[in-house]
């Protein structure tokens, strides 16, 4: 595609359907690839599927979402984003109730960056978010965004940073459900801190079964630290990390307005400590039930 060439879906029951993710390739030049609404069209029921979407000629952004509802995104594969300042698909203001399907996210910056207010009732389900800088990135100001569940075995694998980074925003009801997880050394799962002076909220984030392998680092990191307005509230249940190598702990929250409770199937090969909760370390063996003050 040439530098000013784009695909736009700007009405509703639009969709854009390629021959099939390895038959049908889109490589974009320009900023963006496909837009799906912009700040003056609301469009639903739209659809993308069965294609193919590559950085590999520079361009900035794969897909670009506002005003964009009650869509579908089905076997999509986007790769090789990797512009300073761009997320490979990019989720700006008032897009909710969206479906992702089968979507494959690999080797981008920032896989899937949510930039913008009301996100709200986001789902990828059997989703691939893996070898990018950071998966999931959610920055959205003081903006709120509601309801975005990782479920039926989503895939996070070495990203480099966080497979889901919060930097700011309110966020309520973050779900993982039964993913697969594996990291090399330094990597995470989840990363909540504040990135600048707006500050990060996130209200009940779970986690509950499927499996991580890890190198021994923290797979989750709880910082309510950056200012006094953070904070963060995490249920993690039947939480099971197979340590390969190391005997850090896997949970490590910090700050008096970090809340988590961990229960069940907590373990981690070496026997070592399970959580540093704000110093204090929480072994398996007192792992049934844990709330920092």
């Amino acid at each position: 595609m040439s530098a000013n060439a784009r695909f736009e879906i700007v009405a509703s029951g639009v969709s854009l359907e390629g021959a099939g993710r390895n038959a049908t390739t889109l490589v974009p030049a320009g900023s963006v690839g496909l837009l799906i609404g912009n700040g003056d069209t609301v469009s639903r029921r739209w659809r993308v599927s069965g294609l193919s979407i590559s950085g590999s000629a520079g361009g900035g952004t794969a897909i670009r979402l506002e005003n964009a509802r009650e869509g579908r995104i089905d076997e999509v594969i986007v790769s090789s984003f990797r512009k300073q300042g761009s997320g490979a698909i990019e989720v700006q203001g008032n897009c909710w109730t969206v479906v992702a399907d089968d979507l494959t996210v690999v080797g981008n910056l920032v896989g899937v960056s949510f930039a913008g207010g009301n996100a709200n009732a986001w789902v990828f389900r059997t989703a691939n978010l893996s070898s990018n800088d950071v998966g999931v990135r959610i920055d959205i100001g003081r903006s709120s965004a509601h309801g975005v569940l990782f479920t039926d075995g989503t895939h996070f694998e070495e990203n480099v940073t966080a497979g889901i980074q919060v930097f700011s925003g309110d966020v309520h009801g973050l779900s993982i459900t039964d993913p697969y997880v594996e990291l090399r050394a330094g990597q995470r799962l989840i990363i909540a801190r504040r990135a600048a002076k707006v500050p990060v909220r996130l209200f009940s984030f779970t986690y509950s079964g499927g499996f991580v392998t890890t190198d021994g680092a923290p797979v989750i990191e709880l910082d309510s630290r950056g200012g006094p307005e953070d904070s963060i509230s995490a249920t993690l249940t039947s939480f099971n990390v197979f340590q390969r190598a190391g005997e850090g702990p896997v949970i490590l929250v910090s700050g008096a307005r970090a809340r988590v409770v961990v229960s069940g199937g907590v373990f981690s090969k070496s026997g070592g400590p399970v959580a540093e909760i704000d110093g204090a370390i929480l072994t398996k063996d007192g792992a049934s039930s844990k709330v920092l003050k």
